[in-house]
């Protein structure tokens, strides 16, 4: 059994972040139990046992998988993370992603959680022990056709209480065919730059843009299939983000997509008309996932796109907030 501690990068480098725009108050010298303020700090992350989902959409777009599957089979929760095996040598931070995966999956005492990882000829079976990941060699392949990916399933403890709960909730008309899994990949996942499919079908298919005007900027990797009579410009900048922006009928603001999550950015200073979607690669998010952290790297952002923006706006006038 082979443990790696990348719950250290990822807990310790937010607790070292936070140093990083405090100001000085006192001084001395203190002791802190580092495992129990990362159980402490993943009990607050992601908000329920559901959005183990997420992590493992970062992890996969993180460490260059081909795609990810997600489906329910037989009562479980399967998520496939194709062509990304993980082992003891993948770096850091896609093992940080898949570890607060497992973790919160595990906050539901009514769930089983499995992970394996296979690359064709050697695999693992993965845990979360004493808040490090654990790589156990695998002799034999976990699944017939030997593909090389990462599998997590998810799945009750005891299946009776949770037909039972199903069926009150379907004879009541309650949450009828619903799986928050499934929604919250949809909701979080749509632009994500690798092929996702929820029960079989592609959530992030080429999607129809309904822009009057529309700058392309450096190669965005998610194609959109604008409407063909609009204004479209081609743009080139030294910026760490690709994307589409532009104005279009009611708006929408800007969304960023950061390891295959989305995120509405405020962008309070930009025209009425105002649109965009972009991909950043390196904004920090919070332990939650679900936010970005205002600092200076996203301030360095909000001030490129004004000046990009300032580009695209010389095309065609557009009306400005009143």
């Amino acid at each position: 059994m082979v443990f790696v501690d990348s719950s250290a990068t990822s807990t310790d480098n937010y607790l070292g972040s936070l140093c990083e725009t405090g100001m000085l108050d006192s001084s001395g010298t203190f002791t802190l139990d580092r495992q129990r303020a990362r159980d402490t700090l993943q009990r607050f992350q992601l908000p329920s046992a559901h959005h183990y989902v997420l992590p493992l959409v970062s992890c996969a777009v993180r460490g260059g998988a081909d795609s990810l599957f997600y489906y329910r089979e037989n009562q479980q929760h399967v998520v496939d993370i194709v062509s990304l095996a993980l082992e003891p040598e993948t770096p850091s931070e896609v093992r940080a992603f898949l570890e607060l995966g497992l973790t919160t999956a595990e906050r539901d005492p009514g769930q089983r959680i499995s992970a394996a990882s296979w690359d064709g000829q050697k695999g693992y079976e993965l845990t979360v022990e004493r808040g490090q990941l654990c790589f156990h060699p695998l002799q034999q392949p976990p699944w017939p056709n030997r593909s090389n990916k990462t599998r997590v399933v998810v799945s009750p403890m005891n299946l009776w209480p949770k037909r039972l709960a199903e069926a009150i909730c379907w004879l009541a008309g309650v949450g009828r065919g619903s799986d928050p899994v499934a929604r919250l990949i949809k909701d979080y996942s749509s632009y994500s730059p690798i092929p996702v499919r929820v029960q079989g079908s592609q959530i992030n298919l080429e999607r129809q843009g309904h822009w009057k005007q529309l700058g392309v900027l450096n190669s965005p990797p998610l194609h959109l299939r604008p409407i063909a009579s609009l204004a479209q410009k081609t743009l080139s900048r030294q910026v760490p983000f690709s994307g589409y922006l532009g104005f279009g009928a009611g708006g929408g603001g800007a969304l960023v997509v950061v390891d295959g999550l989305l995120y509405p950015l405020q962008f309070p200073e930009a025209p009425a008309e105002f649109r965009a979607i972009l991909w950043h690669a390196s904004l920090k998010r919070d332990l939650s996932l679900l936010k970005l952290v205002e600092n200076q790297e996203l301030q360095n952002f909000r001030i490129q796109l004004s000046e990009i923006l300032a580009d695209v706006s010389a095309v065609v006038p557009v009306r400005r907030r009143t």
